[in-house]
């Protein structure tokens, strides 16, 4: 499957707003909303130890100003109640300048969509990037040679970029994608300057690699016990066959709804191939996670849920989940197989 606006996705697991600290160098990010005349107000999220003006902004004549300060470059995500941002809008101490389409998706979610960016070049060099690694999970090509086009896209930015806190995100967010080993994300990382490695967000990055060390092929998942949709507690080890996948979703997550899709085409060769789906969905509103279940034509899995929000669940903490969608295939002894859709249809077709 192509997961093709996943790449610069991060969800919002870490994200803390301080007050104003006047050593902070200002930001002020100019919006323009192209496609409506209705929006009245926007709220902003900035990921990383920065700060804020105010985290809601009036839209009038479809524009509005966010301002702040910045200790470093960070990824920020502008949304409503019902409309979330896909891209997101690369934050630097300078003025930015960011037109937005709101759009549907198929699944009938709105979302902004990052139309155009002007300013500073590093905010433009970040959503110009995403349409790069898009490109490269287009490519037909074995995974072998994708991940050395993804690993060259990367090489490429690190090296004329070591200073740069956008070099280190797509490397953070590279993580998740699962387009490089994590082996090739640590020697890039290297090349970072030392500033940049041993920031906050390089402290992070090596904690996450950390993490998803755990969730390696090879290591054993732990054993767990989660409500079903009726409320009756499921056993995981219980539910294991030879080929189990563990889908992590939420009903929020339009990647994941996405995901779903594709997963549903596939569902003749999953049970001709025996595979048991398990999903785990990070949902606190067991309404809108049932709702999508049966939306999504994903009741013939095992759905489980602690209807706790990712930030609160203990699943997320035990998988050390830090974004969805996240799949990893099982055996019977809770051995992990594969990680990563596309990775786990290949071993599927294999055997």
């Amino acid at each position: 499957m192509k997961k093709l606006i996943l790449f610069f996705i991060l969800l919002i697991t870490s994200i803390t707003v301080l007050a104003q600290n006047s050593t902070m160098k200002s930001f002020r990010l100019e919006g323009t909303v192209l496609n409506t005349d209705t929006l009245s107000e926007v709220e902003i999220t900035i990921f990383g130890k920065n700060s804020l003006t105010t985290q809601k902004a009036k839209v009038i004549s479809g524009k509005f100003v966010f301002e702040g300060g910045l200790n470093n470059p960070c990824l920020a995500l502008i949304y409503t109640k019902k409309i979330r941002q896909a891209f997101g809008v690369w934050l630097v101490n300078d003025t930015i300048q960011a037109d937005f389409e709101i759009k549907k998706r198929e699944s009938g979610s709105l979302y902004f969509h990052t139309q155009n960016i002007r300013g500073n070049q590093e905010s433009i060099d970040y959503i110009s990037q995403i349409e790069l690694r898009n490109a490269i999970q287009r490519e037909k090509v074995s995974e072998n040679q994708r991940k050395k086009l993804v690993y060259h896209f990367l090489e490429s930015y690190v090296s004329k970029h070591k200073d740069s806190y956008l070099s280190l995100h797509n490397l953070s967010s590279e993580i998740e994608f699962g387009g490089c080993d994590l082996s090739s994300l640590e020697d890039l990382f290297e090349m970072l300057s030392e500033d940049v490695k041993n920031s906050q967000d390089g402290s992070y990055f090596k904690e996450k690699i950390a993490k998803y060390r755990k969730n390696a092929v090879g290591n054993r998942i732990p054993n767990f016990t989660l409500p079903d949709v009726n409320g009756d507690s499921v056993n995981i080890k219980s539910l294991l066959k030879k080929y189990t996948i563990i889908s992590f979703w939420a009903s929020w997550c339009g990647p994941c709804r996405a995901e779903h899709k594709s997963l549903l085409k596939e569902k003749k060769f999953f049970l001709d191939k025996g595979v048991k789906f398990i999903g785990i969905a990070f949902d606190d509103n067991p309404k809108k996670w049932k709702d999508a279940i049966i939306a999504d034509k994903i009741d013939w899995w095992t759905n489980l849920s602690d209807l706790k929000d990712m930030s609160e669940s203990k699943i997320a903490t035990l998988f050390k989940i830090n974004s969805i969608p996240f799949m990893i295939l099982v055996d019977e002894d809770m051995k992990i197989l594969a990680v990563n859709y596309l990775d786990i249809l290949k071993i599927l077709k294999e055997k």
